[in-house]
């Protein structure tokens, strides 16, 4: 995990290194509120959930936001469906992500104590008989 942030940090100074030292010579923004990085932060929350966490899992999660936030600007011109969309679809995949780890773990628990009653159960019984 760590290994992950090392590399994810050194990918995004890297990027910023290119954006500044790039045309410009400063970071560019298009005017608008969000600036550069726009929704970029929270995209990268929404990839790294969907890729279970793992390095390898966020290429595609990665890949397949990015074709999305792409599909989405062209969808709005050509078919007049806001772009805005696609932000609640990144709210939503959060939602399961995080619902299904949930579900997950107290599905792990509930086991566990019912295995654990079953095993004190079976205890009592052997006392019982002796």
């Amino acid at each position: 995990m760590v290994l992950a942030f090392v590399l994810s940090g050194a990918l995004i100074g890297l990027g910023g290194a290119i954006e500044v030292l790039g045309v410009h010579h400063r970071l560019f923004t298009d005017g608008s509120v969000t600036g550069f990085t726009g929704s970029a932060g929270f995209n990268g929350i929404v990839a790294a959930l969907f890729g279970q966490l793992h390095p390898i899992g966020t290429i595609p999660a990665s890949l397949l936001l990015g074709a999305l936030l792409t599909g989405a600007n062209k969808m709005q011109r050509a078919v007049q469906i806001p772009s805005a969309l696609i932000g609640a679809l990144n709210g939503l995949i959060v939602l399961f992500v995080v619902g299904s780890e949930y579900l997950r773990r107290s599905q792990a628990r509930w086991m566990e104590r019912t295995a654990e009653m079953k095993n004190n159960s079976k205890n009592k019984d052997k006392k019982e008989n002796k």
